[in-house]
């Protein structure tokens, strides 16, 4: 079993930089339906700590609640961490993080401080993720 794994979008890919330990399967700027298609045949992921980032990229047409409830359906961890998608137009991936991790009972990080474009955490946003999920 791995030690560290993060997956998800572009939030994923900068933690990722941050933690090379960490085993990453990561992608910028893809939504949930997308990652999902394309890590679908590296899946179960195992790991003792497991990073999510989803739902930034998602559009209204994306059916963000099945798509993160099926990917967290095949991660199997001893602790899991939701990084809580940016605001903006995103609130049904908003609540499918918010439901699918207290489902689930995972950890959500929320009120990370934001880089300028709304969606990357900033420099202190990235150390709070990674001082949250050592």
């Amino acid at each position: 079993m791995l030690d560290c794994l993060i997956l998800g979008d572009s939030v994923a890919a900068g933690l990722a930089q941050a933690r090379p330990e960490c085993v990453a399967y990561v992608a910028d700027k893809i939504n949930s339906q997308a990652w999902l298609s394309k890590n679908l045949e590296k899946s179960p992921y195992l790991a003792k700590t497991v990073i999510i980032s989803l739902g930034n990229h998602d559009r209204l047409d994306i059916n963000s609640q099945h798509d993160i409830r099926t990917m967290r359906q095949l991660v199997k961890a001893d602790r899991v961490f939701w990084i809580m998608p940016a605001p903006t137009f995103k609130h049904s991936a908003m609540q499918a993080v918010s439901s699918v991790a207290q489902e689930f009972g995972d950890t959500v990080l929320t009120n990370i401080p934001k880089a300028a474009d709304n969606i990357q955490p900033s420099p202190q946003g990235y150390k709070k993720i990674l001082k949250e999920t050592k």
